[in-house]
């Protein structure tokens, strides 16, 4: 299954971590979050959906992105979301804000075993 939501913004934050979300007023949201220089304890990037009950770390598999969609399939299912193998997120933010998102989204998964495609033309 696929979970679908339109984020009308997002967050980035560069402090030695790779923080991204992309929400809304609803509280949808999906949130990454991994060193950007990978570390002995670094247990691979943390992608967590609306609750933190349902995270897990090292499960994506690709992403895509263009100015107006993220596409994120899994490897493995988020905890608590057995059914879940991706996600369809329509964008409804700044094209600079996606830029900013897509830069560390791409910083984040350096050397990883995720493909991230970003098509922002």
């Amino acid at each position: 299954m696929i979970k679908t939501f339109t984020a009308t913004s997002i967050s980035v934050e560069d402090d030695g971590l790779m923080t991204l979300a992309v929400f809304n007023e609803q509280d949808d949201y999906l949130f990454f979050q991994c060193p950007i220089e990978q570390k002995d304890w670094d247990t691979g990037v943390y992608v967590e959906f609306n609750d933190q009950h349902h995270g897990g770390y090292d499960v994506v598999s690709s992403i895509d992105l263009n100015l107006s969609q993220l596409s994120v399939a899994l490897k493995s299912p988020l905890l608590g979301l057995p059914d879940v193998d991706g996600f369809e997120i329509a964008l409804d933010c700044e094209a600079d804000a996606v830029r900013a998102f897509a830069h560390q989204l791409v910083a984040g998964f350096k050397d990883r075993l995720a493909t991230v495609n970003c098509q922002l033309s």
